[in-house]
């Protein structure tokens, strides 16, 4: 069957080509060939159909099983002589490609455009496209621009003076003029464009980037429904690969009569227009975001005074909401009663004359919430300036400083407070250099500088926690650590906190306890203990106080300065002091009442028990 592998091969050879060009190897060849929009058809070398694709069928109004493996001059004989065969010779012998329009010698009245050329293997292939209606359509075209020739001559020389692009469609839509101006911005001039071809001949795009769907057009729409169209946008992407944001309108043009014989559309180019805005948009959002984040309370004044413009962080400095404060005076709404009740007239209020003196005020106030108290605000008001240096508004910043102010109060109070204490503390050493006995400058030295340093303690205890009290466990450790090693003595008890007032006659009860055991009990000796202990009880803080393995204690017979130092400040602690002088080491027991203590745990005072 030689005529068979002969088409088969040919067929073969077609659909490679096809799928080459098209680069859709992954696609059956019956639906590369069948998706052709074309007419398409071949025939080996010697003239014998291989391949006839649907869109021949229907051109043709032939069955493509009545034509294959037959001669295309036996088919269709209509085509010797003219200039098809002449094209299909050259293609067959010379190998050369021929693309021509011509009518049809099949179909009456039909125009088709051909596209012959050499089948690789041997053979002929023939691409047409029928190209009737774009032949009438130049042809209706010719017709009335023949018989409007001034019109349209002196139409087209006033257009293409245009700035703005114009574009004018016939009663059906086509596309009939396009000016210089139009053509500029699409970087394209297509003429005979119907309506559904739109957006495929000129790019056109949505502004979200879409292929704009052409019944949605502003000219589609002024030739079908007869609308106006203002103002719309869309974008046009050149040939070169730039963009157009383009903006215009159209409208449907009529008939003396009413009827409607086209429309025309205006075009501009809007891409510098638009890019303007948003970057100013984008300007704004970010102007919103820092305002709309930012602490401090800002307030937009425009030139009559009235609020324009408020931050979140304003609606939370006064209660008010942007709706309850918009196109008020600000002075009205949150600046009006003094704390004292009384009115607060708007040419009193230092914040509204930076408007009228057109310069920029700044101090305090004091602002009323919307729930009705008042709170002190530090401003600044700084007038708003046009380019001719004209005041035309008003931007106020505003901060809540009321936490400031308690701030400030507390550092004042605290200021007393250690002035206080200092004065208090030089009268304590005044007191002790005055009534410290000793036999000579050495021991006076001594027990001078001992007590001073157990005042010095006291004092750096409640500067490090702001005055505000101490840990009973460190006040206790720190007094004995300065005159014993840490095997010599013991500490346990809960964890406590003393007020302010009483850490320091504490700490020179417990310097005084100390220095006597250090000098004549149970520290003076290397086999010597010290205990100390401390409870809550329900008459307040037990502290007691015990020696053992010194010297023998015999009670003396005459009270020195510390003895009566210490009795002076347990009287100043309110305490109840009971002192006992067994032979194995003095017994003391301190009662402090519990007006005098702050019960619960401190973090700096340790917790539980202490064994050092």
């Amino acid at each position: 069957m030689p005529h068979v592998r002969t088409r088969l091969s040919a067929r073969a050879s077609i659909v490679d080509d096809l799928v080459s060009e098209n680069s859709t190897a992954a696609l059956r060849p019956e639906d590369v060939l069948e998706s052709i929009g074309d007419g398409y058809y071949a025939v080996d070398s010697e003239w014998r159909y291989v391949l006839f694709n649907r869109a021949a069928e229907e051109f043709f109004g032939v069955s493509r099983d009545d034509v294959l493996g037959k001669p295309m001059w036996e088919v269709f004989p209509q085509g010797r002589g003219t200039r098809f065969e002449q094209a299909c010779n050259a293609a067959m012998h010379q190998g050369e490609v021929t693309r021509f329009e011509t009518t049809s010698a099949l179909r009456e009245g039909r125009f088709v455009e051909l596209r012959i050329g050499p089948l690789r293997g041997g053979g002929v292939t023939v691409a047409l496209t029928d190209v009737t209606e774009r032949v009438a359509a130049a042809k209706r075209l010719q017709e009335l621009n023949a018989a409007n020739a001034d019109l349209a001559a002196e139409r087209e020389a006033v257009l293409a003076q245009l700035a703005e692009g114009v574009i004018l469609a016939d009663a059906e839509g086509r596309i009939v003029f396009v000016n210089d101006a139009a053509e500029r911005i699409h970087g394209v001039r297509r003429l005979a464009v119907p309506p559904e071809a739109y957006t495929s001949t000129y790019n056109l795009f949505t502004d979200e980037g879409q292929p704009y769907p052409f019944e949605r057009l502003p000219l589609m729409r002024a030739v079908r429904d007869g609308e106006t169209v203002t103002d719309a946008t869309w974008r046009i992407r050149r040939p070169d690969g730039s963009e157009v944001r383009a903006s215009g309108s159209a409208r449907p043009i009529q008939a003396p009569g009413g009827a409607r014989t086209g429309a025309v559309l205006t075009v501009r180019d809007d891409t510098e227009r638009q890019l303007a805005e948003e970057r100013l948009r984008e300007s704004t959002r970010r102007l919103d975001a820092i305002l709309s984040n930012t602490r401090m309370a800002i307030f937009l004044m425009d030139e009559r005074q009235h609020c324009a413009y408020m931050n979140d962080a304003a609606v939370r400095l006064t209660g008010f909401t942007w709706e309850e404060t918009v196109g008020r005076p600000l002075h009205d709404v949150i600046h009006h009663t003094r704390p004292d009740g009384s009115r607060f007239p708007l040419e009193d209020c230092a914040i509204d004359r930076a408007f009228p003196e057109n310069n920029q005020q700044e101090g305090e106030e004091v602002f009323v919430h919307k729930d009705g108290r008042f709170y002190p605000v530090a401003f600044t008001a700084s007038p708003i300036r046009d380019e001719d240096s004209k005041t035309i508004g008003t931007i106020i910043e505003v901060r809540d400083i009321s936490q400031e102010k308690r701030d400030r109060q507390a550092r004042e109070l605290l200021m007393r407070e250690v002035d206080h204490r200092a004065r208090n503390a030089l009268t304590v050493v005044q007191s002790v250099l005055r009534l410290t006995d000793a036999t000579d400058i050495a021991t006076f030295r001594e027990a001078v500088l001992g007590r001073v340093d157990a005042l010095a303690r006291a004092q750096g205890t409640l500067a490090e926690r702001q005055w505000h009290g101490a840990g009973l466990m460190e006040v206790i450790e720190g007094a004995i650590s300065a005159v014993a090693a840490p095997e010599q003595y013991e500490l346990a008890g809960p964890a406590l906190m003393l007020p302010p007032e009483h850490v320091q006659p504490l700490s020179m009860i417990v310097h005084e306890l100390a220095t006597n055991a250090r000098k004549y009990g149970a520290l003076s000796t290397s086999s010597g203990h010290l205990r100390v202990s401390w409870q809550m009880l329900p008459g307040g803080i037990e502290i007691r106080w015990r020696e053992e393995g010194g010297p023998a204690v015999v009670e003396p017979e005459r009270k020195g300065f510390g003895s009566r130092l210490i009795r002076q400040l347990a009287a100043q602690l309110g305490a109840n002091l009971t002192i006992a002088w067994p032979t194995a080491g003095i017994a003391a027991r301190l009662l402090i009442p519990p007006s005098s203590v702050a019960g619960g745990a401190s973090p700096d005072a340790g917790q539980g028990s202490l064994r050092v």
